[in-house]
């Protein structure tokens, strides 16, 4: 029971960051091409929508 708790905790929080660090990553990317240097809801809306995860068909 002690192992499952640790391996799902592991999980939880090495994707949740994995993910946030590919967010923030398409975030500058789509920031540089704009040449916008203020993060706004729109910005992370347009990081949501390209970012790929899995498959993409």
């Amino acid at each position: 029971m002690v192992f499952f708790f640790f391996f799902f905790f592991f999980f939880f929080f090495f994707f949740f960051f994995f993910f946030m660090e590919r967010l923030f990553a398409q975030m500058r990317r789509i920031m540089t091409l704009n040449r916008v240097e203020e993060v706004t809801a729109d910005i992370v809306q347009a990081a949501r929508d390209c970012l790929v995860i899995g498959p993409g068909n």
